[in-house]
C-alpha cells in the first residue's frame, strides 16, 4: 500500500501548468516520442552549426589537407605505375610532383600574357563602359542632389560639434600582400603534404 502512495501525486501539489506542462510528456506515449524527436533534431542542428563554425575557423588548416588528399587521389596512379616500372616510390612521387608543379607553372606563364594584355587594355575598356553608363550616372547624381536638399529641409539645428570618427579599412596593397602570403603558405603546405602522402 505504501508503494501505491509513491506513484500518486500528493494532494497538496498541483499538476504542472503553462510552458512546463507543454514540455513534459503527458501520459500518452506519442507526446514522449515527439519530445524526444524534437530534442534530437535540436541536438543535430546544434552539432551541424558547431561543425560549420569549426570548419570556417580551421579553413587555413583544412584547405591544404583537403587539396593534398584530392591531388593524392589523382596522382597516386602515376606513382604506382612508376613503381611497377622499378622506380622507388619516393623518387616516383618526387618526379610526379615536379611534373605537376612544372605543368602548373607553364599554365600560369601561358595565361600571364593574355592577362597582361587585358590589364593594359583595361583603361580603354573602362572608358567605353563609363561612356555607356553616363546617363545612368547623371540620373543618380540628380537623385542624390534631391536627397541632400530634402535632408537640408528636414535637418534640425541640433548637430553635435564633437569629433568625427573615420573608419578606415586596410588598403588594397596590404590586403594583396596578406592574401599572397596566405596563398603561398597554403600552397607550400599542400605540396609538402602531397609529397608525404604519395
Amino acid at each position: 500500500m505504501s508503494s501505491d502512495r509513491k506513484d500518486e501525486p500528493n494532494e497538496g501539489t498541483k499538476p504542472p501548468t503553462g510552458l512546463i506542462s507543454k514540455l513534459q510528456p503527458s501520459s500518452g506515449s506519442e507526446d514522449a516520442v515527439d519530445l524526444e524527436t524534437a530534442a534530437r533534431a535540436a541536438l543535430v542542428g546544434l552539432f551541424v552549426l558547431a561543425s560549420l563554425y569549426t570548419v570556417v575557423f580551421a579553413r587555413d588548416l583544412l584547405l591544404p589537407i583537403t587539396a593534398a588528399i584530392f591531388l593524392k587521389l589523382v596522382l597516386n596512379p602515376l606513382v604506382r605505375r612508376l613503381r611497377r616500372w622499378g622506380i622507388p616510390e619516393t623518387i616516383g612521387a618526387a618526379f610526379v610532383l615536379l611534373g605537376t608543379l612544372s605543368a602548373a607553372a607553364f599554365i600560369v606563364y601561358e595565361l600571364s600574357v593574355p592577362a597582361n594584355d587585358w590589364v593594359t587594355r583595361a583603361p580603354v575598356i573602362l572608358q567605353r563602359a563609363e561612356l555607356s553608363v553616363r546617363h545612368v550616372k547623371r540620373s543618380v547624381e540628380n537623385v542624390s542632389r534631391a536627397a541632400e536638399q530634402v535632408e537640408k529641409l528636414t535637418d534640425v539645428d541640433c548637430q553635435s560639434k564633437g569629433d568625427s570618427v573615420d573608419l578606415k579599412g586596410p588598403n588594397l596593397t596590404a590586403l594583396l600582400i596578406q592574401s599572397t602570403q596566405n596563398f603561398v603558405a597554403m600552397a607550400v603546405a599542400t605540396v609538402v603534404l602531397l609529397y608525404l602522402m604519395l
